[in-house]
């Protein structure tokens, strides 16, 4: 981060950079750590990382764009999030009724270990739930299926309704299997205490009719564990 007043740079707030040089207008600031050197020159008051090379220019806007004009939207992107909003509340109860009858419906069967959920009258937060969201608790949860690992590939694999992407509140219904692809880097037992084991399945509900939805679920747990 760049103070003008002080005429100091810092990286995350925890280091600061002491006046070097100064000649003709332009005023380097330098560090050394154990791992790296930075450089720092102001052109016209403005922070330049000179060590960056073909990417400072890069960091330089990206830098200076957030410290004066912060995160904005573009207008088209703003009109279509307003429009969003006005039918936000009836979407919602779509969600969350779809969600509700999807996890009950998972729930009940054989090929599935456990659902997360806490809008099933099973789970221990759902009287929490029902004092905090009384409307609903959503419509994103996670199941487990009994055929681990390599059940759960097979099964993204064959679902045609739902979208496997990392995307969540779409009004899609949205698939992954977080243990092969957003967690992957994790080993087994971070996994599991991450609520993503190998087992696990998360699903985001979307606003489809709900009887669509568990039949795709249905027919790809089926080609899973055939």
């Amino acid at each position: 981060a760049w103070d003008q007043t002080s005429g100091t740079a810092s990286t995350n707030g925890t280091a600061n950079y002491a006046t070097t040089a100064s000649s003709g207008g332009t005023t380097a600031f330098s560090t050394s750590t154990d791992t790296a050197q930075i450089v720092v020159t102001t052109v016209n008051d403005a922070p330049v990382l000179d060590n960056l090379g073909n990417m400072a220019f890069t960091f330089h806007s990206i830098a200076i764009g957030l410290r004066d004009l912060g995160m904005t939207m573009n207008p088209q992107g703003a009109h279509y999030t307003l429009m969003g909003i006005e039918t936000l509340g009836l979407r919602m109860q779509r969600h969350v009724e779809n969600a509700v009858k999807v996890a009950e419906w998972l729930e009940k069967d054989p090929r599935v270990d456990f659902v997360t959920y806490a809008g099933l009258k099973s789970s221990p937060y759902y009287k929490r739930s029902r004092k905090i969201v009384p409307k609903g608790a959503g419509a994103l949860f996670t199941f487990a299926m009994k055929g681990g690992y390599d059940a759960c590939v097979k099964l993204i694999d064959h679902v045609k309704l739902f979208s496997h992407v990392a995307n969540l509140g779409d009004t899609r219904s949205l698939i992954i299997h977080s243990a092969s692809t957003t967690h992957r880097q994790l080993n087994e037992e971070q996994q599991v205490k991450a609520g993503a084991g190998p087992n696990v399945v998360r699903l985001s509900i979307g606003i489809e009719d709900v009887e669509d939805i568990i039949a795709d679920l249905d027919q790809a747990m089926t080609a899973a564990m055939g």
